[in-house]
């Protein structure tokens, strides 16, 4: 099944991903994905930085991003 980056971003990301993440890791974690379009995408990219507090993001072939 195709993903496009909306429903990443607001059904998987927001909803279930980050949630799961922050109840079992808090604030502190790291988040790595591959090159799927959708994961690396500048508005998912804004959206982890949004979410997120601390937490490391980092995205096979590209570069890191400390959030």
């Amino acid at each position: 099944m195709k993903v496009n980056g909306h429903y990443y971003r607001t059904v998987l990301l927001s909803q279930q991903t980050l949630p799961a993440i922050k109840h079992v890791a808090g604030n502190t974690f790291v988040f790595q994905q591959d090159n799927d379009p959708s994961h690396c995408a500048n508005d998912t990219i804004k959206l982890l930085q949004q979410k997120s507090q601390t937490c490391l993001v980092l995205i096979s072939g590209h570069q890191t991003a400390q959030i």
